[in-house]
């Protein structure tokens, strides 16, 4: 009777990970320096978690027109969030085809200024509202007729979904193509088994292999005679500072 009991306890517990999931799918376009990019990201939340990850073989097109995939390994990229714990996972390459590493960081509200326009997004009617993440100033429409407080990359906690969202200069934009609610997702396995490092660390590891990157070009350079500083361009980032809400 007491092994009963505690089976059916322990079903209770495990049940938030997988009940009351929905599954949004967002279509993403950006530029970044010469090179455009196309891909989807979808997104699964709960009441507490939520887990971003980009499509896996997604297009980038480059403005040569010539089409290059971007592949990861079975886990992938992904963006972990416990919004109760204010804490935050991501999944990310230090430098270029380098091994991923996990950063987490204080994942602080969003300061949201509430703006007094709406319009219509597909069948839903959506209200806009502003704020500045990680630098960058963004606006977003959201729908409270779907009254769930998440959105794309890591943009949440406005009276509503948000429903398309991007920064001013446009070089960002997310729009929710399909929502599917009840769906199955298991939170349990996130965050994945890597190492974990701060946005400081993190930063320091990419810049520690690129340097290692010139020195290996400059010594193959040098054995063939040639002469000059390689060029090796710091990827942009959608983060221009530290801090979620500055």
């Amino acid at each position: 009777m007491k092994k009963n009991l505690l089976l059916v306890l322990l079903c209770f517990l495990v049940i938030p990970a997988f009940a009351q999931v929905t599954e949004v799918e967002y279509s993403r376009e950006g530029y970044r320096f010469s090179m455009t990019h196309y891909d989807k990201e979808i997104v699964y939340f709960n009441d507490s978690l939520s887990v971003s990850k980009p499509i896996e073989g997604r297009i980038l097109t480059s403005t040569t027109g010539r089409n290059m995939r971007s592949f990861d390994d079975e886990i992938g990229l992904y963006i972990y969030i416990n919004h109760p714990k204010e804490l935050m996972y991501e999944r990310s390459r230090a430098f270029r085809d380098s091994h991923f590493v996990i950063v987490d960081s204080l994942f602080t509200p969003l300061n949201w200024e509430l703006i007094d326009s709406t319009k219509q997004i597909g069948n839903y009617t959506c209200q806009l509202a502003t704020t500045v993440c990680y630098g960058r100033k963004f606006y977003a429409w959201y729908t409270s007729e779907i009254p769930l407080d998440k959105g794309p990359w890591k943009l949440s906690g406005l009276p509503g979904l948000i429903i398309y969202a991007y920064d001013v200069d446009k070089a960002y934009e997310w729009k929710a193509t399909k929502i599917t609610q009840n769906v199955d997702f298991d939170f349990t396995v996130f965050p994945s088994d890597d190492k974990q490092v701060t946005q400081e660390e993190f930063i320091t590891i990419g810049d520690e292999l690129r340097e290692k990157m010139i020195k290996k070009i400059k010594a193959m350079a040098a054995q063939r005679g040639l002469k000059g500083e390689p060029n090796i361009d710091t990827p942009e980032t959608i983060e221009v500072t530290k801090t979620r809400s500055e």
